[in-house]
């Protein structure tokens, strides 16, 4: 967009007191003056530009409440907009900011501050002055520390500190009394402060990607809590006080260096979602079965060697993940898990399966892969997005299991030998059990012959004077010769060797076909075309 279209579309919006003017996507490079003219509007989207920087006449939008800077490449803030004293809503998402002025203090309206994806490295203690903020934004910078001023955020519910260079947290945080949800994944945290359990509203605390090696007992105070993040840190155990997470409903240890878990932890009944992959896990305590609501259980990449009996009683369960443990066999108490739908077992050591599996009747999939069960990868699926059908696997393995353990005997024959002795026949009989004596090939030879015999004889018939004596000879002889060959091929058909006593084999009964079709053939041509019509040679002098 052009300087000249921009004071136009800015010109038309003041002359229609405009409320909303959406300029996103323009590669905008500067905000003209006149923009000041703009008294009315309240919402205005500068958005994906390369605004580098704003110009003071901001300060002049006294009605804008929402104010979209996000995705440009703004590196500093003008102390004018200090002055649009109504702004609740200020997006800075997305540019190269390094430091806030500390005249942001005077947005007091303001609810909503989105600060993520800059190159912050220090809040001003000024921020606290925000009396109003609900959601303060701060993803995704260079921040090492908060400061103690943030805790006057009293009004805050949404604090999002994620990827960042933090390595403690200030203990004035407990002060952040409507704090719902808290972010600080991917951070440098060694410890939690014990004053964290005063934030009595949390709901959802993500500590993912951290360097925790322990937590404080006081997380127990947390009540409210519903979802609590705790993969990739370096946790060696729990503390028993977990379990007076009374609300908690998704739990994620992944990642860490787990060798037990509490008993205190079957004291979890809401729990939905537990996720322990990736630790040092050998057992898992019979009381995890006291989870009545669990539906989703992820424990591959341990140590697991067995499964308690008492896992049938999380009824609940759909998905089941225990691959890339140390399992030999399964309990058969597995298949009271009537709602399972997605079961991994894939890189274990199963040698036998239970066969109760097979009450499993809503598994969709079945991964057994990696494992000693001499199942095919065409039954079981190359990959993971690729596996065989749980019933169809099953259903082979079980098939094999019950047959009777025979000895293969296999052995390569080749037949040798003349043409038209069977050869075919046998093999078909060997193959497909069943016997021709007489090949396709075979019958569309004798048919061919006969056929040629059929024309002749009937050429003959319909114009005798169309062939001396000398040729009808050749072609009495010719026909009495395909006669005998077509009744040699087709006769071994009849079956005639068990009935006429001095035919005691098939070559017998082949033999006198084609004679007699030989000789009748020959009588029919000598009998059926009268010589006398049929032109002699003259001859010469």
């Amino acid at each position: 967009m052009t300087d000249q279209e921009l004071l136009q579309i800015i010109e038309k919006a003041a002359r229609d007191k405009e409320t909303t003017l959406d300029l996103r996507n323009n590669q905008l490079t500067r905000l003209p003056e006149a923009i000041a003219q703009l008294s009315h509007l309240r919402d205005l989207n500068l958005s994906n530009n390369q605004l580098t920087r704003l110009p003071e006449a901001i300060a002049q939008l006294s009605n804008l409440r929402d104010l979209n800077l996000s995705n440009n490449q703004l590196t500093t803030l003008p102390e004018a907009i200090a002055q649009i004293s109504h702004l609740r809503d200020l997006n800075l998402s997305n540019n190269q900011l390094t430091r806030l002025p500390e005249a942001i203090a005077q947005l007091s309206n303001l609810s909503v501050l989105d600060l993520s994806n800059n190159q912050l490295t220090t809040l001003p203690e000024a921020i606290a002055q925000l009396s109003h903020l609900r959601v303060l934004d701060l993803r995704n910078n260079q921040l090492t520390t908060l400061p103690e001023a943030i805790a006057q955020l009293s009004h805050l519910s949404l604090l999002y500190l994620g990827n960042n260079q933090l390595t403690r947290l200030p203990e004035a945080i407990a002060q952040l009394s409507h704090l719902r949800w808290l972010y600080l994944s991917v951070n440098q945290l060694t410890r939690l402060p014990e004053a964290i359990a005063q934030l009595s509203n949390l709901r959802v605390l993500d500590l993912s990607y951290n360097q925790l090696t322990t937590l404080p007992e006081a997380i127990a105070q947390l009540s409210p809590l519903s979802v609590l993040n705790l993969s990739d840190n370096q946790l060696t155990t729990l503390p028993e006080a977990i379990a007076q997470l009374s609300h908690l409903r998704e739990l994620d240890l992944s990642y860490n260096q787990l060798k037990t878990l509490p008993e205190a932890i079957a004291q979890l009944s809401p729990l939905s979602v537990l996720n322990l992959s990736y630790n040092q896990l050998t057992t898992l305590p019979e009381a995890i079965a006291q989870l009545s609501h669990l539906s989703l259980l992820y424990l591959s990449n341990n140590q697991l060697t067995t499964l308690p009996e008492a896992i049938a009683q999380l009824s609940p369960l759909s998905l089941l993940d225990l691959s890339d443990n140390q399992l030999t066999t399964l309990p058969e108490a597995i298949a009271q898990l009537s709602h399972l739908s997605l079961l991994y077992l894939s890189n274990n050591q199963l040698t036998t399966l239970p066969e109760a599996i097979q009450q499993l009747s809503q598994l969709e999939k079945l991964d057994l892969r990696g494992n000693h069960l001499n199942i095919p990868e065409e039954i079981l699926g190359s990959s993971w997005n690729n596996l065989g059908k749980p019933s169809e696997i099953l259903t082979y393995y079980f098939s094999v299991q019950t047959e009777e353990q025979q000895p293969l005997n296999e052995a390569k024959v080749l037949l040798v030998g003349q043409g038209t002795v069977g050869k075919t026949s046998l093999v078909k009989r060997l193959i497909k059990n069943r016997f021709e004596p007489i090949s396709a090939a075979e019958r569309g030879i004798a048919l061919a012959m006969a056929l040629a015999v059929l024309i002749a004889f009937i050429v003959l018939i319909l114009n005798p004077r169309s062939m001396n004596g000398n040729a009808l000879a050749i072609v009495r002889f010719l026909a009495s010769a395909f006669a005998g060959i077509a009744g040699y091929l087709v006769s071994g058909d009849l079956g005639l060797q068990s009935s006429i006593p001095f035919m005691k084999t098939k070559t017998q009964v082949k033999t006198t076909g084609a004679f007699a079709a030989f000789v009748l053939v020959f009588i029919l041509f000598y009998m059926g075309v009268p010589t006398s019509e049929i032109p002699q040679p003259t001859p010469t002098p």
